[in-house]
């Protein structure tokens, strides 16, 4: 019944319905509704609004006949100042009203989307914190079973598997390694190379 126009540009319509129906007495009526509608297109929206609504009825076969007469009546309708005043704040405060609601939809799409991304990054800090639950629970039981304990190695700065049981693991620059099961012993007195106590890498506490 409209056409898009282009942005800003206003286009109005005049359409008419007829339609007939009984009377009380049975006797056949018609009536016609004319209806002027009026749209603007702006950037963001497409305002519609029925400018005018006027209807007229009478017997079957009258409307036709004394169609000069309605049209003349129609055509010298005149709205008010403050009645077109009164129209024009309406219209501008339900423009206004759509504008903001698109602006709450953009915001609240804005947080929809960064609600998503949290839950996303939560559950995939979920799934790898279980990874390395299991891998160190894994890693634990290849000791036990093993008897053999991992340590940081401070020359070569890699783990190192020793047997478990001792009080004092210590490394020097040659890849030696002393164990003691004395706590407190130092290797380093009266030696002419560099011993460093290893720290032990315990799986469950990465």
């Amino acid at each position: 019944m409209a056409q898009m126009t282009a942005p800003g540009k206003k286009h109005v319509r005049t359409v008419r319905m007829r339609y007939e129906f009984k009377a009380r007495d049975g006797q056949p009526w018609e009536e016609d509704v004319f209806l002027t509608l009026a749209s603007t297109t702006n950037p963001d929206l497409v305002f519609w609004d029925v400018f005018a609504a006027h209807s007229v009825r009478g017997p079957k076969g009258s409307l036709d006949q004394f169609g000069s007469v309605t049209r003349a009546v129609l055509n010298s309708t005149q709205f008010t100042p403050e009645w077109l005043a009164a129209h024009n704040v309406v219209k501008q405060l339900f423009t206004q009203g759509l504008k903001q609601m698109m602006r709450d939809s953009v915001v609240m799409g804005q947080k929809l989307a960064e609600y998503r991304e949290h839950i996303s990054k939560m559950r995939q800090q979920i799934y790898e914190d279980r990874i390395r639950s299991m891998d160190a629970r894994n890693e634990a039981f290849r000791e036990v079973l093993g008897g053999v304990e991992n340590y940081k190695d401070p020359f070569q700065h890699q783990p190192v598997y020793l047997p478990a049981g001792y009080k004092e693991y210590w490394a020097n620059s040659k890849g030696e390694y002393v164990l003691s099961e004395q706590t407190g012993y130092n290797p380093n007195v009266g030696a002419t190379t560099q011993w460093r106590k290893i720290e032990r890498i315990d799986p469950m506490r990465r």
